[in-house]
């Protein structure tokens, strides 16, 4: 028993331990990302009460950890508290200022501790069970039938207690709770999901679902951010949380175009001051309403993915997994027209199967068409991207030929899609944009003779 217990001794990850300790003090977001790691996984038992009690105090919206709170939520159960006075931590004052020194500012760092320590944990406990196991292969009283289902049933549970990847499910077990999952997304209405601002686009079965990306396209200053800003607002209204990826609006600029959208007054307004009595009660009312939402505007202008996925993380862990996200907006760099196509592709590919995907939730983004009218290989698109849609402003020729203002200043066309009707060469949903007060809607009349506009027509 004593060569065993020496041989379990050195199946410690003592520097990995610490390091995944003393990082989470400083760090307490990044346990989001460590599911499969778990209290009892620790050969210093101290450092899982530790890691408990950063658990309990981040789920309770805690973000910062400092002595007071550390030492109220370990003395708060008592099995813990008496845990850390066995091990004599009782000075978490000087714990934490030494934890410094071994804290890791990156997840990538973090996650290679936690493994460490995950992998440690697996062996000591596979390599007591295979003891166990060994006894009972020399024990003469042990016959063949036992001693067969204590192998499998021994190894297989703590396989099956440190599997890191879901569980194997047949397909069959889960039709139920997919079924009821179905049948919670229908809508009174008689729609599915989670309509977009576009009636027309929802008739059609394009309507935001989990795990998917609805990709908007369109060239530089036509009004990309103005349909995605005028869904956000329609979904928020309907009591979801949203993220917004801004990567050239700070806060301050988007509120201004937040604020003209909610309560109609133009931008210009806004900015000079220039409002009526009753246009400043209105502002005022969309100042409180703001207020009240679950909402996030995040101005990233560089691409960052493990930032964007840990964002997401955090946000859903401390508001819900009700959302929807959106980004604006996709761009190239300043190198050649291949390498941005892979650049942007790469991206879409990242906000659609890792967040979108992983976390089951829908996004909607913007991206940027070049003069040629392109945002990348459309083979990549179509891979990528859950549903395409081109958005193009109307020449002034273009809205004469259409009648005027009532059948709008912009178009529409749904490219693809994947679980919704895409729309022929001669479809177009016509759109009246208005970027004084950053609105946008179905335009009131729907010419029912469309004549393509070429790739051209789009205002520079």
């Amino acid at each position: 028993m004593a060569d065993a217990n020496n041989r379990l001794s050195k199946m410690v990850a003592q520097n990995a331990e610490a390091t995944v300790i003393a990082t989470a003090l400083k760090h307490p977001e990044f346990t989001l990302h460590s599911d499969m790691l778990k209290p009892g996984y620790f050969y210093n038992t101290e450092n899982g009460c530790l890691l408990w009690a950063i658990d309990e105090l981040y789920k309770r919206g805690i973000d910062t950890i400092d002595a007071l709170n550390l030492t109220n939520i370990l003395e708060s159960n008592p099995g813990v508290s008496k845990v850390m006075k066995l091990k004599n931590i009782t000075d978490i004052n000087t714990y934490i200022d030494l934890s410094r020194l071994t804290a890791r500012d990156t997840i990538e760092e973090y996650m290679l501790a936690v493994q460490e320590v995950v992998t440690m944990a697996y062996k000591r406990d596979m390599s007591k069970t295979l003891t166990t196991l060994n006894n009972q292969c020399l024990d003469e009283k042990v016959d063949l039938r036992t001693l067969e289902t204590n192998i499998n049933k021994d190894i297989n549970a703590v396989t099956e207690k440190f599997i890191t990847s879901n569980e194997m499910t047949l397909f069959g077990e889960i039709v139920d709770d997919l079924w009821e999952q179905i049948e919670n997304e229908r809508n009174e209405d008689g729609s599915y999901g989670v309509p977009t601002i576009f009636p027309a686009l929802t008739q059609r079965g394009l309507v935001h679902e989990k795990c998917e990306l609805i990709l908007l396209m369109a060239q530089r200053k036509v009004g990309k951010s103005t349909i995605l800003l005028n869904d956000c607002i329609e979904q928020l209204k309907h009591g979801m949380g949203c993220i917004y990826h801004d990567t050239e609006m700070s806060d301050k600029l988007f509120m201004i175009r937040m604020l003209a959208n909610v309560s109609g007054v133009e931008q210009i307004k806004i900015k000079r001051g220039s409002y009526s009595s009753s246009e400043a009660k209105a502002l005022k009312e969309a100042r409180e309403w703001i207020k009240e939402q679950r909402f996030k505007h995040i101005f990233a202008p560089v691409f960052n993915e493990m930032e964007i996925y840990n964002q997401y993380k955090i946000f859903m862990y401390k508001y819900g997994s009700d959302i929807i996200g959106y980004y604006d907006y996709f761009k190239g760099n300043e190198k050649s027209a291949s390498e941005n196509y892979n650049q942007i592709g790469n991206n879409i590919n990242f906000m659609k199967n890792e967040v979108a995907g992983e976390l089951e939730i829908p996004i909607m983004a913007a991206a940027q068409l070049n003069r040629d009218g392109k945002v990348a290989d459309s083979y990549k698109l179509e891979m990528y991207a859950s549903a395409g849609i081109t958005y193009k402003a109307k020449t002034s020729q273009e809205i004469m030929d259409c009648g005027g203002l009532k059948a709008g200043n912009c178009t529409l066309h749904l490219d693809f899609a994947r679980s919704a009707e895409p729309m022929g060469d001669d479809e177009i949903l016509h759109v009246s944009v208005d970027g004084a007060r950053m609105r946008v809607k179905e335009a009131d009349v729907q010419p029912r003779t469309i004549t393509p506009f070429n790739d051209n027509s789009v205002s520079e």
